[in-house]
Formats: structure tokens, C-alpha cells, sequence
């Protein structure tokens, strides 16, 4: 778990693993959810998950819905 602060919006969130996760792999760059799934699983020396793909989807439309993380155009 971890706590998340957000300054703009005065926000703090308690976060599970896997949203913790995401954000810890965004903090390197932008990625595409795939990718994010990819170094989620490098990071934890595990295969990559493809079965994970639409939850990290849907956690990184939460994520941004909250004003943590922005889209960036490919």
C-alpha cells in the first residue's frame, strides 16, 4: 500500500499494490498500458501478465479521473 498526495487538488489516497505499482512505473515516462504492464512484471521478476492489461487500463483511467497522472498523445 501507499499514500499519495495530491497538491493540486488537497487529496490524499490510500492505494492498493497494483495502483501503487502503475505509479511507480510512470515515474520513469510516459507508456502505453501494455508497457506499464511490462514493467510491472520487470520490475517484480515476474512474466508479463496480459491478463492484467484491463485492470491496469481501468486503474490508469482511475488514476487520471483523480487528477494523478495525465494522458500524453503517441
Amino acid at each position: 500500500e501507499s499514500v499519495v498526495f495530491n497538491s493540486g487538488s488537497g487529496h490524499t489516497h490510500l492505494f492498493t499494490p497494483l495502483p501503487s505499482e502503475i505509479l511507480r512505473s510512470l515515474e520513469t515516462g510516459p507508456a502505453t498500458p501494455g508497457q506499464v504492464v511490462s514493467r510491472i512484471a520487470h520490475s517484480l521478476d515476474l512474466p508479463p501478465d496480459l491478463d492484467l492489461l484491463p485492470r491496469v487500463e481501468n486503474l490508469l483511467t482511475e488514476l487520471h479521473g483523480l487528477d494523478l497522472i495525465d494522458p500524453v498523445d503517441a
